[in-house]
């Protein structure tokens, strides 16, 4: 009887074994999926700063126009003194903080459209959007947007005299 009643020595242990094994396993499938998050992003065209970077952190927006004569581009950041703004014609760029919402419009001369924004690096929300504004997220290694504009198809046709 004495067998019949004895309990076996270390049948705890093989079930904290069972939870630390499934507790492993749970952490690996939510650092798998962690990690696949960014690569999502990216494929859908956004950019983030770095989880890493602090309110301190800065880096350069710039804007490449080969058309200066035709086409400026300035920020929305003109009216902020403490950050400047972009406002010019040829390549320029402007130091911002990693993090803003810069949006960027697109001024061209009189005869000239709007054509379209390219992303030279991290600059997917102008590429392709359409619009002369685009707004592009400030990111650790900044930002290149290069702007295009176009003789304007519905310039008015002068009007023969009598």
């Amino acid at each position: 009887m004495t067998l019949l009643s004895r309990q076996p020595r270390h049948r705890g242990s093989a079930t904290l074994w069972l939870i630390a094994a499934a507790a492993l396993a749970l952490l690996i499938i939510i650092g798998l999926l962690a990690a696949s998050r960014p690569s999502r992003l990216r494929s859908q065209g956004y950019t983030a700063p770095s989880p890493l970077a602090t309110a301190d952190d800065k880096a350069k927006v710039k804007v490449s126009n080969k058309d200066t004569t035709n086409c400026k581009v300035t920020s929305n950041k003109d009216k902020d003194a403490k950050s400047p703004a972009i406002n010019c014609g040829d390549d320029c760029e402007q130091e911002y903080t990693v993090g803003d919402e810069i949006t960027l419009y697109v001024h061209p001369a009189d005869g000239y459209e709007f054509d379209k924004w390219e992303s030279v690096s991290n600059c997917q929300g102008c590429e392709g959007s359409g619009s002369s504004n685009c707004m592009v997220l400030v990111h650790t290694d900044g930002n290149e947007c290069k702007v295009l504009c176009k003789k304007s198809s519905s310039s008015p046709t002068p009007s023969a005299s009598r």
